[in-house]
């Protein structure tokens, strides 16, 4: 149960414009997203402090932390990087909602223990925002363009023992929600309720590729 996108695209290039494609995230579950969809990004690690933004986003939605995280890491590399044009940057953030709080990745066993065990048997959220960000050249102005899936899903009721054989699994101590869906985190949920699958991996990748179709058209290129 792999939510791959079936899409097969890649860029064509226009009058020798050659287009400069950025994924600020150091996500391999992002960049593997891309790559299923025949793109290959250049990837940069934004440079910001994710843990010190959500303290002082303390008081905002969910929603509006991750949509501020994605437009950061966005932000960061159109400021500190020397891009050739035209490029389009993708920023991307995920948070894991329960009981309207977030919970961070867990970083290690024992946090992704206690992750699952207050998920077991509840309906939690996973709320992924992106923000692109594309300029034409260095007379135009940039563009941006934010949007977000919202997943909503149920996990069984857990034993502990069953929760550390997960753990044991797949190790997913790098994920928002605590588990990898695309593995065998699927088996943990009763119930998924969401437009886009691909978004549960960190980009929803239909209005990702909608979106950059529009504006390779607009950047003189185009994305069949």
């Amino acid at each position: 149960m792999n939510p791959k996108v079936n899409l097969k695209t890649r860029l064509n290039l226009e009058a020798n414009l050659e287009l400069n494609l950025v994924l600020a995230s150091s996500s391999k579950y992002r960049a593997q997203l891309l790559k299923e969809a025949g793109l290959n990004p250049l990837i940069i690690k934004p440079k910001i402090d994710e843990d010190a933004i959500k303290i002082e986003f303390k008081d905002l939605s969910p929603l509006h932390v991750a949509q501020k995280l994605a437009e950061l890491k966005a932000e960061d590399i159109v400021a500190n990087t020397n891009l050739k044009f035209p490029f389009i940057v993708i920023g991307s953030d995920q948070v894991c909602v329960f009981d309207n709080q977030i919970f961070d990745k867990p970083g290690t066993f024992e946090s992704n223990f206690t992750h699952l065990k207050k998920l077991q048997g509840q309906t939690h959220k996973l709320i992924t925002c992106v923000c692109l960000i594309y300029q034409k050249d260095k007379n135009s102005k940039s563009h941006r363009i934010n949007f977000f899936d919202h997943t909503e899903l149920k996990m069984k009721s857990l034993t502990d023992d069953e929760i550390k054989t997960y753990l044991n699994l797949d190790q997913p101590y790098d994920c928002a929600g605590g588990y990898r869906f695309e593995s065998e985190g699927h088996k943990l949920m009763t119930e998924v309720l969401s437009e886009d699958k691909t978004a549960i991996q960190g980009l929803p990748m239909v209005a990702t590729l909608k979106h950059l179709k529009n504006i390779t058209t607009q950047l003189g290129c185009e994305l069949i």
